[in-house]
């Protein structure tokens, strides 16, 4: 048994002192000190293996502590308070909250702790993770702006990635199993409350499989991941997240309505699937009516988006080559990724494709006003 901890208060009563340390536990703990130590200083690391857990006279859990060791010594001047002022950022109140164990530190812990649960939850299930490279040597036909690199060395201009969809179809391509990557993707798009510049993604990419296979797979991930969520902070009031999203169709909604009401509409939604969208992403199978695609809406918020993939490289030709001529108008250059198409000509499994955003999940479970607070949670 052993703890360890920065001091994040000390309060001396005659001959004995008392400590709260933020420990190893992820927690703040008080701590009773048999003798006073001196130079302790708050923003130390102390380390025992010589204590035993009890409760002081007033009832309160401490640990009671008969020898320590000072293995970090703060370099910072203290204020009065008792709060840590070490932080070498601008983000200072971010960090003395978190150190104090605030929100903000719990939304760290279980934003790392989400990210793991996703991937064991997905490994279980016999899919293959994958990486793939964050600069791109073509912009692809999106109308979402990249952020742009120039290569020095190679002379040629190239993209941060904005999505992982076509790189993960080439993967599939080589395995011919679920394959899924979790990682950030990067869009020069301006920032808002539910959108930042860079932020985490779920891609994943499912041979032989249907849309009702994407809507399982969202669901029992949602399950795992309201489960950590909660060990952090009580989030019962987002428990009807834990229920199967109500299936509705673009038709169905929007009743009444034009088109350009859907977001409008969507703000209406708890917890629904909204399925036979117009085409949202040109590596969809469309038909004259709609486009094999989904939304998955919680609290009004899109949180996946999913299809069925067409494989037909003359149709994806045209599709992207329409997008670039749009793109042409407003003065921008774009190429068809050719790799990508010969990937397609290679062979393809019949396959279904969905994104997840873990980052807009979580400020969802913990009702965060905007998705700074998950990436930003400890202010550094």
């Amino acid at each position: 048994m052993k703890i360890f901890g920065r001091i994040i208060s000390i309060r001396k009563h005659k001959t004995s002192i008392f400590i709260d340390i933020f420990s190893n536990r992820s927690k703040v703990e008080q701590c009773f000190l048999a003798q006073d130590e001196k130079g302790l200083c708050i923003g130390d690391i102390i380390y025992s293996a010589d204590f035993y857990e009890g409760t002081s006279k007033k009832g309160y859990p401490t640990i009671f502590i008969n020898t320590l060791q000072v293995v970090g010594k703060s370099g910072k001047s203290i204020t009065k308070k008792g709060l840590v002022s070490y932080a070498r950022t601008h983000h200072v109140k971010s960090q003395q909250e978190s150190l104090l164990g605030g929100n903000s530190l719990k939304i760290a812990l279980a934003r790392t702790h989400i990210y793991q649960t996703t991937v064991n939850f997905l490994n279980s299930k016999k899919f293959i993770q994958v990486f793939s490279d964050n600069i791109e040597d073509y912009r692809g036909a999106y109308s979402l702006r990249p952020f742009q690199l120039y290569n020095k060395e190679l002379d040629k201009q190239q993209y941060l990635r904005i999505t992982l969809e076509c790189q993960l179809k080439k993967q599939l391509c080589f395995f011919l199993q679920p394959v899924y990557e979790l990682g950030k993707v990067y869009r020069n798009m301006g920032s808002s409350s539910d959108h930042i510049q860079e932020y985490t993604v779920l891609e994943a990419v499912l041979p032989f499989s249907s849309l009702e296979d994407l809507y399982s797979i969202l669901y029992e991930l949602s399950l795992a991941l309201y489960s950590v969520a909660n060990t952090y902070m009580d989030i019962s009031e987002m428990i009807h997240i834990t229920e199967k999203p109500e299936l509705i169709t673009y038709e169905n909604l929007m009743q009444g309505v034009s088109d350009s009401a859907y977001n409008e509409k969507k703000k209406t939604l708890k917890n629904h699937i909204v399925y036979n969208i117009p085409p949202k992403s040109p590596l969809a199978k469309w038909n004259d009516k709609f486009a094999l695609e989904f939304e998955w809406i919680f609290n009004g918020s899109g949180l996946a988006h999913g299809y069925e993939d067409e494989y037909d490289c003359d149709v994806l030709r045209e599709r992207f080559q329409k997008q670039i001529d749009e793109l042409a108008k407003n003065g921008i250059n774009a190429e068809i990724d050719e790799s990508f198409l010969d990937t397609i000509e290679f062979g393809m499994p019949n396959s279904s494709s969905f994104v997840l955003g873990i980052d807009r999940l979580i400020q969802q479970l913990f009702s965060l006003p905007n998705i700074s607070n998950v990436t930003n949670s400890l202010g550094v």
